[in-house]
């Protein structure tokens, strides 16, 4: 329990760093962003289902399934 709750508090504050913006920030280039987004269109709905996404200028996030017949 104890674990948990320090993993939940460290997830926490990384994504607040991320989500300022440090880092190299190459996904704020257009192009690498656009690199990003079709890496993660080529196997929507092959390899798995892919409901939402956004490209940060550090990260990004994606809500995904993973389709049953995919390893």
């Amino acid at each position: 329990m104890e674990e948990e709750r320090g993993r939940t508090v460290l997830q926490k504050r990384l994504e607040k760093y991320l989500d300022q913006g440090y880092g190299e920030c190459h996904l704020r280039i257009p192009e690498v962003a656009k690199m990003v987004q079709d890496s993660l269109l080529k196997f929507d709905g092959i390899r798995y289902q892919l409901f939402s996404w956004v490209v940060m200028p550090n990260h990004f996030h994606t809500l995904m399934k993973r389709l049953r017949d995919s390893s």
